[in-house]
């Protein structure tokens, strides 16, 4: 494969990385704009509050779990000695709410100002449907989750949202700059495998009140980017160098919930380790020649993906690199025999595949041209052929016109010389006009002919008899003195009737006719 195939493979990924992030960037600050406007809308009304938490049914959970609506258990726990999924529509989030703050006031306002957020939650996650959870973390500790979940199957109900990666990366302690932020790759509580966290702060007025997060399966964000391939090993890292995609990490990553992967791209070793991503970030892409830890020189092709502030990074080996220019080589010249000067060879390269492959282009451009330049003169010279043939039928047609003098009479003046290939036109003209036109008599005019040999009078003498076989009579005017001295010689003119001029030949004709 070319390298500016696998260039172009790169880009498409990092593109479609991108995209994806881009998307799940929207739907985040989304969330984070409704609920910095939700927490000012709403009225910090304890009797509201506390009417809203007595219909819901809010109570400590006596398994042991958190503050949560009872009713809302109930189906949830049935659905799982069921076997089934709770309802989206009925059930569609959770409060994770520890028992230790259900008294507290701004717990309560905030927990109350989200009670309506299910539905928006709901079509967040039909919109993103490989999305595992998404869920707000707010600063007194409590939390809201979609899908609904049991939490206590999950985390315990004194979880301290705090030291969670997904809060830690997107607070102030963390994040000054209060941007959206990525996690490091982590094994999901709730069993889905590893997963990043996106996470935005939530600002209320100027304070920080929360954190917003999705929590997206690796594979799901990635998609093909890191599929097993023969044209090398594709994973990704961070601005900061961190290692976000590599197909070691599952095996590497401690599966306990909740295990965060954190390895730098200078583990990968090698020319790994003392590589400068500044230069590549800048420019938002590269091509590197590395050698790896196993001592194996390797091109190394890098994209940036900026909406995630990661690299996208693949590394072939240069060995099978080099196979695969040559086999390209080979099958441009084989082509090149068979016929084929439409292939080019990717020969931007300083090496001395590359200066072949210029070499080939060079060559098969001139061939290409040539072979052009050459089929444009045959096509030229074809088209001159064709319009001098076609004015020879031109002047034929001219130099011996069959003319109808009378019902059932024809005269036909033949012009210039008389040419065997020029007397079979004629000949086939004149029984064609003698079939139409029924015609009982043909003057064969010769006044106008020249150098009339015997080749031609034979030509004459073959037309006279083809006439005679249709019931026609064909007779010759305009005999030249040397021509009837010919004519003469075959042994033929007896049986052919001749006039001294065509008048002749028409009077007796007319003659005859009364």
């Amino acid at each position: 494969m070319q390298l500016a195939t696998l260039e172009s493979q790169v880009q498409r990924v990092a593109y479609s990385i991108g995209s994806r992030v881009a998307r799940l960037h929207e739907a985040l600050h989304h969330l984070a704009t409704l609920t910095a406007a939700l927490f000012e809308a709403t009225p910090r009304d304890e009797v509201a509050i506390a009417d809203w938490l007595e219909r819901e049914g809010f109570a400590v959970d006596p398994a042991g779990g958190f503050f949560e609506r009872a009713p809302h258990l109930a189906r949830l726990r049935a659905c799982a000695a069921a076997g089934t999924r709770p309802d989206p529509s009925t059930d569609p989030m959770s409060f994770l709410w520890p028992p230790s703050r259900r008294e507290d006031p701004v717990t309560r306002a905030h927990m109350h100002a989200l009670r309506d957020a299910g539905p928006g939650l709901r079509a967040l996650h039909e919109r993103f449907p490989d999305v595992v959870w998404i869920y707000y973390q707010d600063d007194t500790n409590a939390a809201v989750i979609a899908p609904a979940l049991d939490g206590v199957t999950a985390i315990p109900p004194e979880f301290d949202w705090h030291g969670y990666h997904s809060f830690a990366v997107a607070e102030p302690g963390h994040n000054p700059e209060g941007t959206l932020r990525w996690s490091p790759p982590n094994i999901d509580y709730g069993g889905r495998g590893l997963i990043l966290c996106a996470s935005i702060p939530v600002r209320h007025g100027d304070a920080f009140v929360g954190v917003w997060s999705m929590d997206v399966p690796l594979d799901s964000l990635l998609g093909d980017a890191l599929r097993a391939s023969s044209a090398g090993e594709s994973f990704i890292v961070d601005y900061d160098g961190a290692l976000v995609a590599h197909p070691a990490i599952p095996a590497v990553i401690a599966q306990e919930a909740g295990s965060v992967f954190r390895e730098r791209l200078s583990a990968l070793g090698g020319g790994f380790a003392g590589l400068d991503l500044g230069p590549l970030i800048a420019a938002g892409e590269g091509r590197i020649e590395l050698v790896d830890r196993t001592g194996e020189p390797v091109m190394l092709l890098v994209r940036a993906v900026p909406e995630i502030r990661w690299l996208l990074m693949t590394a072939i080996p240069t060995a099978q690199l080099t196979a695969a220019r040559t086999r390209a080589i080979q099958d441009a010249l084989r082509r090149v025999g068979e016929g084929d000067l439409s292939i080019r060879l990717a020969g931007d390269d300083e090496d001395e595949l590359g200066l072949l492959a210029r070499s080939y282009n060079e060559m098969a451009g001139r061939l290409e041209a040539a072979v052009s330049a050459r089929a444009a003169a045959e096509a030229a010279l074809h088209e001159q052929l064709e319009h001098v043939h076609r004015q020879r039928a031109e002047i034929e047609a001219l130099s011996s016109p069959v003319i109808e003098v009378g019902e059932g009479a024809l005269v036909v003046p033949l012009i210039g010389a008389l040419q065997p290939e020029r007397m079979g036109t004629a000949i086939e003209r004149v029984l064609c006009e003698v079939t139409r036109v029924r015609a009982r008599v043909i003057v064969l005019d010769l006044t106008g002919a020249q150098d009339v040999d015997a080749a031609a009078l034979a030509g004459i003498t073959g037309l006279v008899r083809a006439v005679g076989l249709l019931g026609a009579r064909c007779v010759l005017s305009g005999l030249s003195p040397a021509a009837a001295s010919v004519l003469a010689d075959t042994g033929t003119s007896e049986r052919i009737e001749c006039y001294a001029t065509l008048k002749a030949a028409l009077a007796a004709r007319r003659a005859r006719a009364r």
